[in-house]
């Protein structure tokens, strides 16, 4: 696991806080999420709040490391899943890039994302000059740009 995340976060020029992770007698609290576009289900933030409560809690209690993992599952599901947003209005869909070739979501080129996503913003489901609409924008640019999800 060590390994793997030091991967993850090599991809993203990150050096990983794997000290505790590594430690012989560590324990992790797994909890995952399976990813959409713009978001997700509105438990996402409480999952990982959770994780993190309760890995603090038992390390405490145990007296050995236990380390909070968060999976975000992006090879686990299909991309109709993860390809639609409701707008206020409408119902905004990304057409997949690599037609019906089965793949893992994680994998998908992003082309063709930007445009939905600009559509989505458009239909006012956050007012496209609010600061959220804002933040939520520059982040999703930056992976379409990277061309990474």
């Amino acid at each position: 696991m060590v390994d793997a995340v030091s991967r993850q976060y090599a991809k993203c020029g990150l050096e990983p806080p794997v000290d505790r992770l590594a430690h012989p007698d560590s324990r992790v609290v797994v909890s995952g999420h399976q990813l959409l576009v713009a978001g997700g289900a509105g438990l996402f933030h409480h999952k990982i709040w959770s994780t993190i409560s309760v890995a603090t809690t038992l390390s405490s209690q145990w007296g050995v490391p236990v380390v909070p993992v968060h999976w975000m599952a992006t090879e686990d599901h299909d991309f109709v899943e993860v390809s639609t947003l409701y707008g206020a209005s409408e119902v905004h869909r990304w057409t997949s890039p690599c037609g019906q070739q089965p793949m893992p979501v994680g994998q998908l080129p992003l082309d063709g994302l930007e445009a939905m996503l600009e559509a989505w913003l458009a239909d006012g489901s956050l007012p496209s000059n609010s600061p959220d609409a804002q933040t939520l924008k520059a982040h999703l640019n930056v992976a379409i740009e990277a061309n990474e999800t």
